[in-house]
């Protein structure tokens, strides 16, 4: 039987290194020859320094799904 879900919303913080790292998960960035994605992980840091002054937050939501056995 599923409870309903519990949803929370947080705040992610990134510092260009952060942005780097995150976007270097990415399936669309990993798939890229090396010298692609490091051109296009330094450009993300790049707006991460110039656009939003090294520090980069994005708002979050997180669904929790949970169900008791019956």
């Amino acid at each position: 039987v599923p409870d309903a879900p519990e949803i929370q919303s947080w705040t992610l913080t990134l510092d260009p290194a952060g942005v780097q790292r995150l976007y270097a998960t990415y399936s669309n960035i990993t798939a890229l020859s090396p010298d692609e994605r490091k051109q296009v992980l330094d450009g993300l840091a790049e707006v991460a320094d110039r656009v939003f002054g090294g520090k980069v937050t994005r708002n979050m939501t997180t669904s929790i799904y949970t169900a008791r056995k019956s």
